[in-house]
């Protein structure tokens, strides 16, 4: 049997879901880096840095913090048995503050975050998984948002039980009031969504306790009908740099704001002039794929972007690039680079990425292969049975293998991608079978067949 194989197309590996974190009788757990070092697509170094994990356990979903790099201890984190974890919130003069919550990182399937609420007294109580690397954020209305580390003590492997923490104790400080303000005309300006970024600089002691991680599970900040935007939950001291993303503009240089007591107002200038283009993502069954990142970028502008000590969400700060999101049936409406070789980037957990010429998606669906896993290969069964026989390629310069009966020959791709495959079987004293594949998909290993 002889295959001629050409590439027609590299995909790129989506970010799989690893086993991060364990329990404590060693089960491993699966999860994947969500915040800071190592987020986003298309990351190709090894992360170092912090970063926020998110580990799945069940129908649950928790936040764990670590520091990546090489000498980093596996597993990165441990997830134990539920704890009761109790403590007070106060404002500044040291009065309870009735009406706090606190959250701990866990989410729902769903990603509803299961947040506590605070008493009359300020005391709350909550059950929480142990283990390292525990967020603990605490918000109330009118006062700037916390967030530190803590350990929940976990059992040993093989038996114990978990002992609670500490009381934990937090004293909120008064907020600052920020509105800001678009300037641009556009249809939809409510897709828009402003973000906060820390400072080039130094950072306040209270901006540093400020999780800007969080922006990531309640996507920024809404913007309304008017172009506004209000933010309610930062500390009074320090600077911050604003943006606002929307599907049509390419994100430019951030807004600096100097945070106060008083009322701060900050105008961020958005330009609406892109070409506007529609489409689809879907999968091979046509369905549509639910929060398909699409990235309109020219040639060598890259995806990865550095971590940040601040746990930035990936792509806030993505300069001169296009981004949005599909809805919920794949549809997407955005605005596309003029630059001569720009293409969308197309990405999404559980599938394969692809680059794809504007052009060729335009009013039209961009289909994602589900991603396999594995090394890309194609698995040919035997043409006849009980014969030994031969299989050869024109890949890498010309590869034979030799197989034995009955047993199937596997060749190994460059890359997962689409192929044009022909396959030329040769029987003796018959005519030549030849079956063609002119766009096969490989995410790991396909089978072929070609009996006789």
């Amino acid at each position: 049997m002889t295959l001629q194989v050409r590439s027609l197309e590299r995909f790129v590996a989506p970010p799989e879901p690893v086993d991060l974190a364990v329990r404590p009788d060693g089960t491993p757990l699966r999860g994947r880096v969500v915040a800071g070092a190592g987020s986003g697509f298309d990351v190709t170094a090894p992360p170092r840095g912090p970063a926020l994990l998110e580990i799945e356990e069940g129908d649950r979903l928790f936040l764990r913090y670590a520091a990546l790099g090489d000498t980093r201890p596996f597993p990165l984190a441990q997830v134990g048995a539920r704890v009761m974890v109790r403590g007070v919130v106060r404002d500044e003069q040291g009065q309870p503050l009735p009406g706090a919550s606190v959250w701990f990182g866990e989410r729902l399937a769903s990603g509803a975050l299961r947040s506590f609420g605070a008493d009359d007294q300020g005391a709350f109580e909550a059950d929480v998984p142990a283990g390292r690397g525990v967020p603990f954020v605490v918000r109330a209305a009118g006062y700037a948002t916390k967030w530190r580390v803590i350990s929940a003590p976990v059992a040993a492997i093989g038996g114990g039980a978990s002992s609670a923490p500490d009381e934990l104790r937090e004293m909120l400080q008064p907020a600052a009031t920020l509105y800001v303000q678009v300037a641009g005309r556009a249809f939809e300006i409510e897709r828009a969504r402003a973000y906060v970024l820390p400072p080039a600089g130094e950072v306040s002691s209270g901006l540093s306790q400020w999780p800007f991680f969080a922006q990531l599970f309640d996507q920024g900040y809404a913007v309304d009908a008017s172009g506004k935007a209000l933010i309610t939950d930062l500390p009074q001291r320090g600077s911050v740099r604003v943006v606002v993303r929307h599907p049509a503009v390419a994100l430019a240089s951030p807004t600096t704001v100097k945070l106060s007591s008083a009322v701060t107002r900050a105008t961020v200038p958005l330009r609406f002039d892109a070409r506007v283009q529609q489409g689809a993502v879907v999968d091979e069954d046509g369905h549509g794929v639910a929060s398909a990142w699409l990235f309109g970028r020219v040639p060598g502008q890259r995806l990865e972007v550095p971590g940040s000590p601040r746990l930035l969400p990936p792509y806030v700060d993505l300069r001169r690039v296009w981004a949005a999101r599909a809805d919920a049936d794949g549809h997407f409406s955005m605005g596309t680079p003029a630059a001569e070789g720009a293409h969308f980037a197309v990405r999404a957990l559980g599938y394969a990425g692809r680059d794809v010429a504007l052009d060729a998606a335009m009013n039209a669906e961009i289909v994602l292969p589900r991603w396999r896993g594995g090394d890309a290969s194609l698995t040919v069964a035997p043409p006849v049975a009980g014969a030994d026989w031969w299989l050869a390629s024109d890949l890498g310069g010309g590869v034979m293998l030799s197989c034995d009966a009955d047993a199937v020959g596997v060749l190994a791709l460059p890359h997962c991608g689409r192929f044009a495959v022909e396959a030329r079987v040769e029987f003796r004293g018959a005519e030549p079978v030849v079956r063609s594949w002119p766009s096969l998909t490989a995410t790991g290993p396909v089978e072929l067949t070609l009996a006789r």
